[in-house]
């Protein structure tokens, strides 16, 4: 039993795993060394929010994290958007919009 779970470990860290390329979209400048995380679900306390890729930022003397939210394909992506908009209550109209900047009381700014 442990010589195999030694093998699967030891095939494991061989593995040719890659990073996530989701984090190839963020800028480099102001990041902080090793900072990025992964979260599959119930993003900032809303359960229709899923599968983040964040990573933290420090510039001067403001810290603030930057969020990638992803969606299965693009329809899913437009409803956690439309979710998150009717959950709290904003009045963004996302249909023309290429990037949009969202103003969460509990989190701040956010451009999607």
């Amino acid at each position: 039993m442990h010589r195999q779970l030694k093998l699967l470990i030891a095939e494991q860290l061989n593995n040719k795993t890659t990073f996530p390329n989701e984090f190839r979209h963020f800028p480099l400048k102001g990041k902080i060394k090793f900072s990025e995380k992964y979260f599959n679900e119930n993003i900032l306390g809303y359960p229709f929010l899923r599968h983040s890729f964040e990573v933290s930022y420090q510039l001067n003397d403001q810290k603030y994290t930057l969020f990638l939210l992803k969606g299965n394909d693009e329809t899913d992506a437009q409803d956690m958007l439309e979710a998150y908009i009717a959950e709290t209550k904003s009045e963004i109209k996302p249909a023309d919009a290429l990037f949009i900047n969202i103003n969460d009381r509990y989190t701040g700014v956010g451009s999607y």
